[in-house]
This record gives C-alpha cells, sequence and structure tokens, in this order.
C-alpha cells in the first residue's frame, strides 16, 4: 500500500511497525522513516502485543538500533508505553519504568 503512494510538498509520511521485519519492509516505501526504540513499561502489555517479555523486547531494540546505525537511519525517539499505567495489569511499577526509560536513552546515539 505505501508503495503507491505519490509524494506531494509540504506532506510528512511515515509509517509504524513493531519489528525488525516490518522496518525492513518500510525502507523501501516512498515514506520518510525514523528509527525508534519502544518498550513497554508492562510485562503483561508486553506478551500480549508482542510476544515477548521485557527481556526478549531488550534484545529486539538493540538488534533495531543496530539495524538502524548501520543503514544509517536516524533514531530520534525513545518510547516507554505504559508508563503511567496498563489497561491489562493496572499500576506499573515507577522505578521499572524509569530503569526501562534509562535503559533505552542510554542506547540512543549521542
Amino acid at each position: 500500500m505505501a508503495r503507491r503512494i505519490q509524494r506531494r510538498p509540504g506532506v510528512c509520511y511515515t509509517s509504524i511497525w513493531l519489528n525488525l521485519q516490518g522496518l525492513e519492509r518500510a525502507l523501501v516505501t516512498p515514506l520518510g522513516i525514523e528509527g525508534e526504540l519502544q518498550i513497554s513499561a508492562s510485562e503483561t502489555f508486553s506478551v500480549r502485543n508482542t510476544n515477548r517479555d521485557t527481556a526478549q523486547t531488550l534484545v529486539e531494540q538493540r538488534r533495531m538500533l543496530a539495524f538502524c546505525v548501520e543503514r544509517w537511519v536516524s533514531v530520534e525517539p525513545a518510547i516507554v508505553m505504559t508508563a503511567f499505567g496498563c489497561n491489562l495489569e493496572g499500576e506499573v511499577i515507577f522505578m521499572g519504568t524509569i530503569t526501562l526509560a534509562a535503559i533505552v536513552i542510554f542506547w540512543l546515539p549521542k
């Protein structure tokens, strides 16, 4: 679908992906692609939405970052989803959220 887009001046086109395979597909489209790191502060949310626990997600995000750096894809945002609560789990542990945020921010290129 994205390959069919005919770009117009002044319009920003982008995409969302959940894994490395999705990012690879996005890069061959005419969309403007920026890398991002994302993790959920809720283990339940992570497993339910990506089929990966937090440790597996951290490994995948490191792979995603390396992929972006190797291909000169800028990596700007680092997103911690469910940082202030989870619709599946309720409250999340504040220090766990801070720790995850610190990890992904530390990884970002300087």
